[in-house]
């Protein structure tokens, strides 16, 4: 899924870590010309963190509908919505991520992937378990539990990947 676009025709990159964190971080391809030659490269600028779960965080993606939301997976089983601040691009914004709504509370089965699909109107998570659940990620209100779609059992080991 795309990341939203930040300023100056960068996007962010959204990395989870097993202490609950997610840091965002601007990233942009640049172009250096030299007399005949040109090289490309990469600039990035990490922006901050934000402690989003109790649980290592084990998956990630961002919605491609105009929100800035990011949904989050952790290794307690929790999916949840997360917007990025509008200036996140901008040293010391507070808060980087806030927290909209919860799809899936902790259950102890780690979400192993996140997908969501180019509507942004769904997201899927698979599980450690072979299960998968669809979630629909219309905007319930803060923290409120949003309507699970479909979920089951697809498989007899962990789900190892989704996309749409």
């Amino acid at each position: 899924s795309a990341s939203p676009a930040s300023a100056a025709g960068a996007s962010l990159v959204a990395v989870g870590a097993k202490s609950g964190h997610v840091v965002l971080w601007s990233a942009r391809a640049t172009e250096r010309k030299k007399e005949n030659a040109s090289s490309l490269g990469i600039e990035a600028r990490r922006l901050g963190s934000t402690r989003v779960a109790d649980a290592w965080v084990t998956a990630l993606a961002f919605l491609d509908d105009g929100t800035g939301r990011l949904v989050v997976g952790a290794s307690d089983g929790s999916v949840a919505a997360w917007r990025v601040a509008a200036n996140a691009t901008e040293r010391g914004s507070s808060p980087l991520l806030t927290r909209t709504e919860t799809f899936c509370a902790a259950d102890g089965v780690a979400v192993t992937s996140l997908a969501a699909d180019a509507s942004a109107r769904l997201a899927a998570a698979g599980k450690a378990s072979g299960a998968v659940s669809v979630f629909f990620t219309a905007e319930a209100g803060a923290r409120a539990p949003a309507p699970r779609a479909f979920s089951s059992r697809v498989f007899f080991e962990p789900v190892a990947g989704a996309t749409w």
